[in-house]
């Protein structure tokens, strides 16, 4: 027998057993963040219909001064802030933070808030005309108005 060989069949059903969580746990993660697929939405009563890639960058980073929107984030660590900066901003987490910590210690600007979750972005942005915010296209549903999908 080998040096990692079980001694029991106890051993060897617990081994499996480990494996197989292991195995479900690296699954689960895995498709968190690649099944995370970022929506765009504003209120209902928002008079917009549509936002393209480039007009969301500069409302979230905070370079569109003549727009009225309110940019509501989700808070770091959360798989969907991670899709929407990558994939619709081409940005990572790390570029953004950096970003923000240059402006704020310049005083030239804040982030926009960060909510906990696509529960609390949707209730903000279905109570507030002027609020922007990402959410997963899971959680989409009439209490908010879809104005980019990436599609």
């Amino acid at each position: 027998m080998g040096l990692f060989a079980p001694t029991s069949m106890t051993d060897a059903s617990r081994g499996t057993g480990v494996l197989r969580c292991a195995l479900v746990a690296c699954l689960l993660m895995a498709s968190a963040g690649v099944c995370a697929e970022p929506v765009v939405i504003v209120n209902p009563g928002a008079d917009i219909e549509r936002l393209d890639a480039k007009h969301i960058g500069a409302i979230f980073m905070r370079r569109d001064a003549d727009h009225a929107l309110e940019p509501f984030d989700q808070v770091h660590g959360n798989a969907i802030r991670k899709a929407f900066y990558e994939g619709v901003l081409n940005k990572t987490e790390n570029q953004i933070n950096a970003y923000w910590a240059r402006l704020l210690f310049t005083g030239k600007g804040m982030p926009p808030k960060a909510l906990d979750d696509d529960a609390a972005v949707k209730q903000r942005v279905a109570s507030d005309v002027k609020a922007v915010g990402y959410i997963d296209s899971s959680a989409l549903d009439d209490t908010v108005k879809l104005v980019y999908s990436g599609e």
